[in-house]
């Protein structure tokens, strides 16, 4: 009985809580979409943090330092400027391709 208590609290926790847009999953998010994205504050936040997220899980992953000093800001406006050229892709296939060009 404890436990279902403290499981229908912490369900009521989390859908009481403020918007999560930390939550939502960003890969596989069409470019097109980046673009429209790009103009809220929250949400290129989002974009950036995935995109330095994927840096890291592929950096641990092939033991390397892919990114390592450089600003995350450069990252972002590579992977967005690809987006940019490429509104059909996914800003997983940008994340890839400036991973690519920067080893």
């Amino acid at each position: 009985m404890k436990h279902l208590i403290a499981t229908a609290t912490l369900s009521a926790a989390i859908l009481m809580s403020a918007s999560a847009p930390a939550y939502t999953i960003k890969g596989g998010v069409i470019c097109n979409e980046i673009m429209a994205e790009h103009e809220i504050e929250d949400y290129r936040n989002m974009n950036r943090w995935w995109l330095l997220g994927y840096f890291t899980a592929r950096n641990m992953y092939e033991d390397a330092d892919v990114g390592y000093g450089i600003d995350d800001e450069l990252i972002y406006d590579r992977a967005y400027k690809f987006c940019s050229a490429n509104l059909d892709m996914n800003w997983d296939d940008a994340a890839y391709s400036v991973y690519n060009a920067m080893q």
